[in-house]
C-alpha cells in the first residue's frame, strides 16, 4: 500500500468534519444539527490577546467559537484585602473559558507562587456602555466561576444596537481573594471532651466567639447594604436614615454578641444600641447646627464689613468690589478636546477608568461623580473647562476634596491613554 492510501480523500475529510465535531462542554445550548466547519484560521486574524502557544493548549473537542465583538477584561489579585497584582486586557475575542485557561489562570498562578495562600471567592462584574444596561455582580466559591453564563451574557449584550457609529463597549471585570497561609504558625491543641462540656454548660448554647470574632462579626452584620454612602461602609438603617457608626456602638454590638445574645442585623439591635446611636445622632446634629449658624454669623459679619467699606468707596469701585464668590462659568474661545463617542458614555468609561485604579473602599466615591455629572449634564469638556467650579460642585455634594481633585485633573490622561489605546489597533 503506498503512502499516498493513507490519506483520507475529500469527501472523506468532509464527512469526517461534519460527523465528528462535538459541542464545547462550556456551552450548555442543546444540541443541534452538526454543520461542516473549517478549523483554519484565516492569515492575520488571530485573537488579539491569545499568543501563538496558548492557542495549542487546547484541543479539538475544547475550541469554542469566538464572539464577534471584542471586550476587554480588568482582573485584580486581592490578597489579605489588600491589591498585589492585576492588569488591563484589550480587544479579547475568544470566549471567557479559553482566555481564563489560556491566559489568565498562568498569570495567576505565576502571581501567587511567590508565598503560599489559599483561594476565597471570586467576583465578576460585567458592564457596557450602553446606556440605561446596569451592570451584573455576581460572586463565586473559589476560582469556581461559571463561565458559561458570562460567555451567554457577553452574547447578549453583543446583539445591543449601535448608536452614532460607536459600538458598545463591554468589559469584565474580575477580582480573585485570596489569604495568605501563615505556614510559620503553631497548631493549638483541640479541647479535650471534658472541656468542650464545660465550655457550653458556661456558655449556653455551646457556641462560643472570640472578641475579635465578635467585632468582626458586628463590622459584617453593620456595612451599608446599597451604595456607599456619605455616612462611611457600616452605619445604622433607621427609618429610611443612615446614621453613621462609631467604634464604641460597634464595641457594644460585639459585647452582646459575646454574652450569648440574638442578633441578625439592621432591624434586631439591642435597645440600648437603639437609645445611644440615637442620642449621639441628635448630639451630632446639633454640634452642625451650631457651627452652621456660627457660619452665618462669620459671613453675615463680612457682608457688613464689606457693604461699610463701599459706602466711602469711589462709585465706580463700588460696582466691582465685594466679597469673593464661586468660580464663574468658563466659555473657551479655543477647540475642544475633540472626543469621538457620546458624552454619556465617556463619563462612564472614565469613571471606570478611575475605580479601576482605587481600592474597593473608594470606589463609591466616583460613582457618585459619575451620578451627579450624569443627572446635571456634564461632560468631560465641562469639566476641564472648569476645573475649580466642578471642584467646588463635587464638593459641596459631600465628596472629599481628594477624590474630587483627582476626577477633575486626569481627564487629559485618560484621553492620552484612550488614543494611544486606538493608535495600537
Amino acid at each position: 500500500m503506498s503512502q499516498s492510501d493513507n490519506w483520507p480523500s475529500d469527501d472523506d475529510a468532509s464527512d469526517s468534519q461534519s460527523c465528528h465535531i462535538l459541542p464545547s462542554d462550556s456551552d450548555d445550548s442543546p444540541l443541534t444539527a452538526p454543520v461542516s466547519k473549517s478549523r483554519l484560521r484565516p492569515a492575520g486574524k488571530a485573537p488579539a490577546h491569545m499568543p501563538p502557544a496558548a492557542e495549542d493548549l487546547h484541543t479539538s473537542d475544547e475550541e469554542e467559537p469566538e464572539l464577534s465583538i471584542p471586550y476587554n477584561v480588568e482582573w485584580k489579585l486581592s490578597i489579605n484585602s489588600r491589591r498585589r497584582a492585576g492588569q488591563s486586557e484589550l480587544g479579547i475575542v475568544g470566549s471567557p473559558r479559553k482566555f481564563w485557561r489560556s491566559v489568565l489562570e498562568p498569570k495567576l498562578a505565576k502571581e501567587t507562587a511567590k508565598k503560599p495562600c489559599q483561594t476565597n471567592e471570586t467576583k465578576i462584574v460585567l458592564s457596557t456602555t450602553r446606556r440605561s444596561t446596569p451592570p451584573i455582580t455576581r460572586s463565586f466559591e473559589e476560582l469556581d466561576v461559571d463561565w458559561p453564563f458570562v460567555k451567554e451574557q457577553l452574547q447578549k449584550w453583543n446583539k445591543l444596537p449601535n448608536k452614532s457609529n460607536h459600538r458598545n463597549v463591554t468589559t469584565l471585570t474580575i477580582t480573585f481573594y485570596y489569604t495568605y497561609i501563615d505556614t510559620n504558625k503553631p497548631t493549638k491543641a483541640a479541647a479535650t471532651a471534658e472541656q468542650q462540656g464545660e465550655i457550653e454548660a458556661r456558655i449556653g448554647d455551646g457556641t462560643v466567639l472570640s472578641r475579635g470574632a465578635c467585632i468582626r462579626k458586628a463590622y459584617l452584620l453593620m456595612r451599608c447594604p446599597g451604595l456607599p454612602c456619605t455616612k462611611g461602609d457600616h452605619c445604622w438603617q433607621y427609618q429610611g436614615r443612615h446614621i453613621p457608626l462609631h467604634p464604641h456602638h460597634i464595641r457594644m454590638l460585639a459585647d452582646h454578641l459575646q454574652a450569648g445574645k440574638p442578633w441578625n442585623g439592621h432591624d434586631d439591635v439591642p435597645e440600648t444600641f437603639r437609645r445611644l446611636v440615637l442620642d449621639d445622632e441628635r448630639d451630632r446634629k446639633a454640634r452642625e447646627e451650631e457651627e452652621q449658624e456660627k457660619e452665618r454669623r462669620r459671613k453675615r459679619r463680612r457682608r457688613d464689613s464689606d457693604g461699610a467699606m463701599t459706602i466711602h468707596c469711589h462709585s465706580q469701585l463700588c460696582d466691582t468690589e465685594g466679597p469673593a464668590s464661586t468660580p464663574e462659568l468658563v466659555f473657551p474661545t479655543s477647540p475642544l478636546m475633540g472626543f469621538d463617542e457620546r458624552r454619556e458614555d465617556l463619563i462612564r468609561a472614565y469613571s471606570v477608568w478611575q475605580r479601576c485604579q482605587v481600592s474597593e473602599e473608594q470606589k463609591g466615591f466616583y460613582e457618585q461623580m459619575q451620578h451627579l455629572s450624569l443627572h446635571h449634564g456634564v461632560d468631560l469638556d465641562m469639566i476641564v473647562s472648569n476645573q475649580k467650579m466642578m471642584f467646588n460642585f463635587f464638593v459641596e455634594h459631600e465628596v472629599p476634596k481628594g477624590f474630587a481633585w483627582r476626577y477633575v485633573s486626569d481627564i487629559r490622561s485618560f484621553h492620552k491613554q484612550r488614543q494611544q489605546a486606538k493608535n495600537t489597533r
